[in-house]
């Protein structure tokens, strides 16, 4: 609690730059990636894309989600990232991403000699 108190008082101190055209750009380009998302899913196979669909666009959790599929817990998180890693792979497939080191999005360039889905 003390930790928390501290950092709820140094709160307002931060403040925000004016410029902010490199958080925009950045924001410019997870926007454009999103567009593709729904593509890339639908090329997942059936198992994987209904994990995805269920967890990230209808907000199940993933114990919702092992109830709904018959499966296990430990079975539908599973599921749900086999899921995460398939859909990154068909994105590097087709794009060469840039990430920062949390893993957002810096930078992304299609690759046109690539077959995607």
């Amino acid at each position: 609690n003390s930790i928390n108190d501290h950092f709820r008082s140094k709160k307002n101190l931060f403040e925000i730059p004016d410029n902010l055209s490199a958080d925009e750009e950045n924001f410019e380009k997870n926007s454009q990636l999103a567009n593709c998302i729904l593509p890339f899913i639908n090329c997942l196979p059936e198992i994987y894309k209904e994990a995805l669909l269920l967890t990230e666009f209808r907000n199940f959790s993933q114990l919702e989600l092992a109830n709904q599929l018959g499966i296990s817990y430990s079975g539908a998180k599973s599921r749900v990232q086999r899921a995460k890693v398939k859909l990154r792979e068909l994105f590097e497939k087709c794009c060469t991403i840039t990430s920062d080191q949390y893993g957002n999005i810096m930078d992304y360039y299609p690759n046109p000699k690539k077959n995607c889905c």
